[in-house]
């Protein structure tokens, strides 16, 4: 789905000043896994996007829809092509000891804390790892940055004395948010950080990451299924169909006025806290049998309330176009009310 210049110029030129000063820049981001010799499938399509610097930037979709498989392919966890630049360099193609060095400033926190933490250390000695590997600082030096990052998130010093086991499972997420920190990044890679936490542990972790993006400048990529918790903590938000991005903008435009059929399908799904209150319905029923999208023309074209037998659907996979209120939105025929079905 990489935009020519044309598309670019269509873009508008809000979207050209976030790019020229974007500390993530993603351009034609595709992942190839293969599951024979012969056989290899691209679970990520031609993506782009750019996430300007302090910015909390969402990736949203259903499960398969490619928002993980982008994150670790952003942190060299597996093999992808296209054009990344992070901070002015070009990213995906570091290799060894320079990588290494420009690692530092682009750190992920994973999904599981239980998973993610080694069991037989201390919370001390997993959050100073990342210093002794890097060989940062003296003995002293990093004994105080782990006391400044127990503290930073919340955790008390006897705390940091004992073993993950021992702590909760938010308190084990704040060690993995202590530990991305402790070589200081410019941006955090945040997979689906609360997912796998009590509700009533939730907003106490997104209220952390709030507070040290606003405390200390952090940027964050924030991969995550639960809409109302993207709603809550994104600036921007890309919606994934199919391992393409769909539509684009303000958290505020895609939720209040999404345009992309699948967007107006996943917000009409969505629970609002006001249980008097009841979101538009999309022109689609969501209970639809899930298809695997198609290798040719749009994505969502087995599902669309839009596509009404249109050959264009099924032929040309659409670019993405500007809408009236800073989206881009990959859709033919967005302007049009679909029907009901």
């Amino acid at each position: 789905m990489r935009m020519g210049n044309a598309g670019r110029s269509a873009a508008g030129a809000a979207e050209e000043a976030r790019e020229s000063n974007a500390l993530l820049d993603v351009r034609g981001l595709t992942v190839t896994y293969s599951a024979s010799r012969r056989n290899h499938v691209n679970v990520v399509h031609d993506v782009d996007f750019s996430i300007g610097s302090g910015e909390a930037f969402g990736l949203v979709g259903e499960s398969g829809s490619g928002k993980s498989s982008i994150a670790r392919a952003l942190m060299h966890l597996s093999s992808a092509s296209g054009e990344v630049e992070f901070d002015g360099v070009s990213w995906l193609r570091q290799r060894g000891r320079p990588l290494r060095r420009l690692r530092a400033g682009m750190q992920m926190v994973f999904q599981d804390p239980y998973a993610s933490l080694d069991p037989r250390m201390t919370v001390r000695a997993l959050i100073r790892e990342p210093l002794d590997i890097n060989r940062i600082g003296s003995q002293q030096e990093r004994r105080e940055r782990v006391d400044e990052l127990l503290e930073l998130v919340g955790l008390t010093s006897e705390q940091g004395d004992r073993k993950p086991s021992a702590l909760s499972g938010g308190q084990r997420q704040r060690i993995a948010i202590a530990r991305a920190l402790a070589l200081d990044p410019k941006l955090i890679v945040l997979d689906e950080p609360i997912s796998s936490l009590d509700v009533s542990i939730q907003a106490q972790v997104l209220n952390l990451l709030t507070e040290l993006r606003e405390r200390i400048g952090l940027t964050y990529l924030f991969i995550v299924h639960d809409l109302v918790v993207a709603e809550y903590f994104c600036d921007r938000i890309a919606v994934l169909f199919g391992g393409r991005i769909v539509e684009t903008g303000p958290s505020a435009e895609i939720f209040g006025s999404p345009l992309h059929p699948y967007s107006r399908e996943l917000v009409s799904a969505t629970p609002l806290p006001d249980p008097t209150q009841r979101r538009p319905l999309s022109g689609r029923s969501t209970k639809e049998t899930v298809v695997a999208p198609p290798e040719a023309g749009c994505p969502y074209q087995a599902r669309c309330a839009l596509r009404n037998g249109r050959d264009r659907c099924v032929t040309e996979v659409p670019l993405p176009r500007p809408g009236p209120r800073g989206q881009l939105v990959a859709c033919h025929f967005f302007e049009e009310e679909p029907r009901e079905g």
